[in-house]
C-alpha cells in the first residue's frame, strides 16, 4: 500500500498519517487496538476521537472517499 498512500500524501499534502510497528509503537498500538488483520487504517478526528477504521488492504478511491468525506 505504499504507492497508494505516496499518492494519498500528494493529494492531500495537509494529511496526518501515522505509520505504526508493534514492535516500535507498542503503547500507541494498545490504544488504537488495531487487532490482528494488517493493515488498519483509523481516521481520527482532532480530538484523537475515532471517526472510521478499515482493515485490510484498501483501493486508494476508498480511502480518498473516507477523506473527503471529513475534510
Amino acid at each position: 500500500m505504499k504507492k497508494i498512500w505516496k499518492n494519498i500524501t500528494e493529494l492531500y499534502p495537509n494529511i496526518d498519517i501515522k505509520d505504526l510497528d508493534y514492535d516500535i509503537n507498542g503503547e500507541e498500538i494498545k490504544k488504537y487496538n488495531p487487532g490482528k488483520v494488517l493493515p488498519v487504517i483509523i481516521f481520527l478526528d482532532d480530538n484523537d476521537n475515532e471517526l472510521e477504521r478499515l482493515i485490510g488492504e484498501q483501493k486508494e478511491k476508498d480511502i480518498t472517499d473516507i477523506i473527503d468525506k471529513y475534510k
